[in-house]
């Protein structure tokens, strides 16, 4: 299996300001896997409170290529092989995965993991702001 990553910098459409800091652009680490002429894309964004930063996720993703190996499908073992740092990085080769092994059977990822299409609740932060602004987000 072909893996390759870059980094991204991404321009939020706001600015996105929380109590340690205030940011307009966030980098982000893309993983593209090829299989069988099949591509797989994964993203995900790396936390500096957690030592990661887009230039590590990348680093890492570089020099533990080889420990993906070349079935797609053996997702647990290929996560087991990959050293347990760099957070971001694996979830971008895991989001990677899971896109791949959809796109080989024709599935989308979430019919493929037996999900109900609208799909599991998820968290949304709500920024610091005007009192007004901020019940407006919730």
């Amino acid at each position: 299996m072909q893996v390759s990553g870059r980094v991204v910098t991404l321009r939020l459409g706001e600015t996105f300001v929380i109590s340690r800091s205030a940011q307009d652009t966030a980098e982000v680490v893309q993983v593209e896997l090829e299989h069988e002429g099949v591509r797989g894309f994964g993203e995900a964004a790396p936390i500096e409170r957690y030592d990661e930063s887009a230039a590590s996720a990348l680093e890492y993703v570089e020099e533990h290529a080889e420990l993906v190996g070349d079935d797609p499908f053996a997702l647990e073992d290929i996560l087991d092989r990959l050293p347990k740092h760099e957070f971001a990085a694996r979830s971008a080769i895991d989001a990677a995965l899971h896109d791949l092994c959809g796109r080989l059977v024709e599935l989308p990822v979430w019919r493929l993991l037996g999900l109900s299409r609208i799909g599991p609740p998820t968290s949304w932060t709500i920024w610091l702001g005007d009192p007004d602004d901020m019940a407006r987000r919730v």
